[in-house]
């Protein structure tokens, strides 16, 4: 949602959201479950109340749509067990450093800490990689990253948010297009 606030559009069909790194895709999911929201009946689509103009069940129904109507959701990822395991069934098989996208898109990326899956060489540079394989091989309008607050330090951002995820403390990194 923070990435779709960030983008300077109002409207995102001709948009694709990808998560290059995607693992089992749960990120992805997340916001497949949002777009399922435009195809949805809620009660307020039947309240018998009288709204002003600017706050009608239509745009409502606009806005929703306006913020989750992308033309596609994709993940990249390179566990081939990983992806068969997945849920979510939009997952193509690569290595986000062979990939490139000349499309529209928005990218969000939740890559490997080091913890678990580990990182050759240094961390920060595997993160400099990262920013710098979107911003020469893909088309980002917009694109987030999320990566431990004691990497982040020394990376400009556009925006930094900052969070805790499963015990670890993040920053969700924006970079918006042509800035930064």
């Amino acid at each position: 949602f923070l990435l779709i606030k960030a983008s300077k559009r109002s409207d995102f069909q001709d948009i694709t959201l990808i998560d290059p790194m995607c693992g089992s895709a749960t990120i992805l999911k997340e916001a497949k479950s949002f777009t399922n929201l435009n195809i949805r009946n809620f009660a307020y689509s039947n309240w018998n109340i009288k709204l002003d103009e600017l706050q009608t069940k239509s745009n409502i129904k606009k806005q929703v749509n306006r913020i989750w109507n992308f033309k596609d959701i994709i993940g990249i990822e390179r566990d081939n067990e990983i992806i068969q395991k997945s849920s979510f069934k939009n997952i193509k098989h690569g290595d986000f450093f062979d990939e490139f996208f000349d499309d529209p898109c928005i990218l969000i990326l939740n890559p490997p800490y080091g913890k678990r899956i580990k990182i050759e060489g240094k961390k920060t540079k595997y993160f400099e990689s990262i920013i710098h394989h979107i911003k020469t091989k893909f088309s980002p309008e917009v694109f987030g990253l999320i990566i431990p607050i004691d990497m982040s330090g020394h990376l400009r951002a556009d925006e930094k948010i900052r969070f805790n995820q499963n015990g670890i403390k993040v920053d969700f990194l924006i970079y918006k297009k042509n800035e930064s």
